[in-house]
C-alpha cells in the first residue's frame, strides 16, 4: 500500500517527465508489452482500456520515434529521438476491434507475438481461463468454497474474503510449475466446480485471416509458442523444440513473412531456453524485465526487455516507463 502512495504521488508531480529529461540516450529502445486492449472488466486481469492506450500513445508520439523490432537498428541510426516498440502478446480479437484503430490513426508501427494454437482454434490459454474462473468464484454469491485442483492444490475460500488477488497470484504460481496435462487437470477440476451451469468463455482469439490483415497495417508478428506452455515446466525436448521451432515455422506458413520475433510466455525461461531459441533462427527474444535496452546491436537473438502495461493513469504509465528505463521494475 505503501509503496502505491509513493507511485501515485511520483505520477502527480509528474516525476517521470523529470526522469526522462535528465539524459535521453539516443540508442536507447523502449519496449512496451501490451496483451488486451478492451473496456471489459476483469478483477485478476484488468485490460488496457481503450481511452487509456489512445491517450498515451498521443503522449508518446512528441517525443518517441516508433518502429519494430526488424527495422529498430535502422531506426536507430536515422532517429534523433529515442525509440519505442509496442509489443502485443498472445493475439486477442480485440486487438483488431480497439487497439488498431488507435495505431491507423496515429500511424504507428507495431509488433504482436501469436500463439498459435489459438488462431488455428479460438483456443484460450489457460491463464485466462484460470483468471475467468476466479472471477465466477468471487461473485457467485456464495459464502464458502472448497476446491480441490489436485492432490497438493487446494482453493479454500470464505467469505468475506479481501485476499482474491492474492489467492490468484498463489494458485497461478503454483500452476507454473506443473506439467501442462497436470496442469489442464487442475483446470478441469476448477471447471467441474460450476457444474450446474454451462461454461461459455467469452474470449476471441485472432484467427489466420486476421493476422494477415495485421501484416497490411505495419504489424510485425512474431511467435508466442503454439500452447503458451510455460517453457521451463516442459521435460520433453521434442515438445520444447516444437514450442519453439514449429511455431516460427507455422507463422511463416500462414503469412508468407520470415518470423524474427519469439516473445517468452509469462517471461519464463533458461539459458539452455535462449540457447534452442537461438538456434531456431530466431532474433530476437522478448522478456519481461527492467533495464530498457541500450542497443540491439550485441548479436542474435537480442534478448530484449519490456515493461508490463497495467491499467492505470498515463501518468502512472509514463512514471513506470521511466523508472523501468534505468532498471528499476
Amino acid at each position: 500500500m505503501f509503496r502505491k502512495i509513493i507511485f501515485k504521488v511520483a505520477a502527480e508531480v509528474q516525476l517521470g517527465k523529470i526522469l526522462e529529461r535528465i539524459g535521453k540516450p539516443k540508442h536507447r529502445v523502449t519496449v512496451l508489452c501490451f496483451h488486451r486492449i478492451s473496456s471489459e472488466f476483469d478483477s485478476f486481469w484488468q485490460p488496457v482500456y481503450p481511452e487509456s492506450f489512445r491517450q498515451l500513445l498521443e503522449k508518446l508520439v512528441k517525443d518517441y520515434q516508433f518502429t519494430t523490432f526488424e527495422n529498430a537498428n535502422k531506426a536507430i541510426k536515422n532517429s534523433d529521438k529515442p525509440l519505442i516498440i509496442l509489443s502485443f502478446d498472445d493475439g486477442y480479437k480485440d486487438f483488431i476491434d480497439e487497439a488498431l484503430p488507435i495505431l491507423k490513426y496515429f500511424d504507428l508501427p507495431s509488433n504482436h507475438n501469436i500463439v498459435t494454437d489459438c488462431a488455428d482454434g479460438n483456443r484460450i490459454i489457460w491463464t485466462q481461463k484460470l483468471n475467468f474462473l476466479f472471477n465466477k468464484l468471487k461473485y457467485s454469491g456464495s459464502f464458502t468454497h472448497e476446491i480441490r485442483l489436485n492432490d497438493q492444490i487446494c482453493i479454500r475460500v470464505k467469505q468475506p474474503f479481501n485476499d482474491w488477488l492474492l489467492l490468484n497470484n498463489q494458485i497461478l504460481f503454483r500452476l507454473f510449475e506443473l506439467s501442462m496435462d497436470e496442469r489442464n487437470n487442475c483446470i478441469n477440476n476448477f471447471e467441474s466446480y460450476f457444474t450446474k451451469e454451462k461454461l461459455v468463455y467469452p474470449y476471441r482469439m485472432m484467427n489466420w485471416d486476421d493476422i494477415n490483415q495485421l501484416c497490411n497495417h505495419q504489424v510485425e508478428i512474431g511467435s508466442h509458442t503454439i500452447t503458451h506452455d510455460t517453457l521451463p515446466s516442459i521435460k520433453s525436448e521434442d515438445r520444447l523444440n516444437n514450442e519453439i521451432l514449429k511455431s516460427k515455422q507455422i507463422v511463416e506458413e500462414k503469412t508468407g513473412k520470415a518470423c524474427k520475433v519469439f516473445s517468452l510466455p509469462n517471461g519464463q525461461t533458461t539459458k539452455a531456453i535462449n540457447d534452442k531459441i537461438r538456434n531456431a533462427g530466431y532474433d530476437f527474444i522478448l522478456d519481461l524485465r527492467a533495464g530498457g535496452n541500450n542497443t540491439f546491436s550485441q548479436g542474435m537473438p537480442v534478448v530484449v526487455n519490456r515493461l508490463n502495461m497495467n491499467p492505470e493513469p498515463v501518468s502512472m504509465m509514463q512514471l513506470r516507463m521511466a523508472l523501468y528505463n534505468k532498471g528499476i521494475n
